[in-house]
């Protein structure tokens, strides 16, 4: 499967193929070369450069493409070759057309992985305020305090959570989501002497998951993982996981609104403000509301 460019930039000295979206292409007015670049700016931290060599150049002229900057500018290519490193910038460096192969004339193909990650991680992101605006809004003492003598306090639910999360995103890739040091009985015994040591605990469980989601490369997404010795594809894991801290929250946002009772600040569109909420924001970047 192809590198994406930030993906590319990590694989100095190797031999892969990378599919990019040519944002700026040039002669360099310093050298021979030609240079492809994913991002608009050359020096963008997250920048991988192809650099088509004079050989290559007078190639594409063969096959008549006398400008391969004006012809690849704004599409999507794939490029097999060495990543070397030049300066501080990681590129391929091009002397047959045989290395480039367009994937699309638009420019704009999605990456699936990428796309798929980066919801998962959102999702979570976004599940994760709700809770912690909820649990600011409740008193200390109830934090400890259940509903009735069947359902679970807040502080235990979160327990509950981060225990979850940090067995299941712990090694996930390499070892059963069960860990053997969990002892999940324990996560439904309130033992916080302080909202402190609660919210300790609950940042670490999120910090595990939120660190191992965003580290995960495209081809992770191919492997297999055990959960209690299942199998789950990488994709079916992410999803049961967050499946399951969104049921959690979800009672965690709604013993917080009980527990709040007239002091409670609504976390999403009040009653009867829908349509004055669609007028302000219909459109914005992350101001949707389920």
């Amino acid at each position: 499967m192809p590198l994406s460019a930030p993906e590319a930039r990590t694989r100095i000295n190797e031999q892969v193929t990378v599919e990019m979206l040519v944002k700026a292409a040039k002669n360099c007015q310093r050298c021979s070369l030609m240079f492809l670049d994913s991002e608009e700016d050359h020096h963008a931290p997250k920048n991988f450069a192809v650099a088509i060599t004079d050989t290559g150049k007078g190639k594409y002229r063969e096959v008549k493409i006398d400008d391969p900057a004006g012809h690849f500018k704004g599409k999507a290519i794939r490029v097999t070759g060495l990543v070397t490193l030049k300066g501080d910038q990681p590129q391929i460096e091009v002397d047959n057309p045989g290395q480039i192969e367009v994937v699309t004339d638009t420019g704009t193909r999605m990456d699936i992985a990428a796309e798929f990650v980066s919801a998962i991680v959102n999702a979570f992101e976004a599940n994760k305020r709700l809770a912690d605006r909820a649990v600011e809004q409740v008193p200390d003492d109830k934090l400890h305090a259940a509903l009735d003598a069947n359902t679970n306090s807040i502080a235990v639910l979160m327990k509950h959570v981060a225990g979850n999360l940090a067995s299941r995103w712990t090694d996930f890739l390499t070892a059963d989501g069960e860990k053997p040091w969990r002892n999940r009985d324990d996560e439904f015994v309130d033992s916080f002497g302080s909202r402190a040591d609660l919210l300790e605990l609950w940042e670490r469980g999120w910090a595990c998951l939120l660190t191992t989601l965003k580290g995960l490369k495209r081809e992770d997404l191919e492997k297999t993982v055990l959960i209690r010795g299942e199998p789950h594809s990488v994709p079916l894991a992410m999803e049961r996981s967050l499946g399951h801290t969104c049921y959690h929250i979800g009672q965690i946002v709604q013993v917080a609104r009980i527990h709040a009772g007239e002091q409670w600040a609504t976390l999403t569109i009040p009653r009867g403000g829908s349509e004055e909420f669609n007028k302000a924001n219909w459109g914005q970047t992350g101001k949707s509301h389920s």
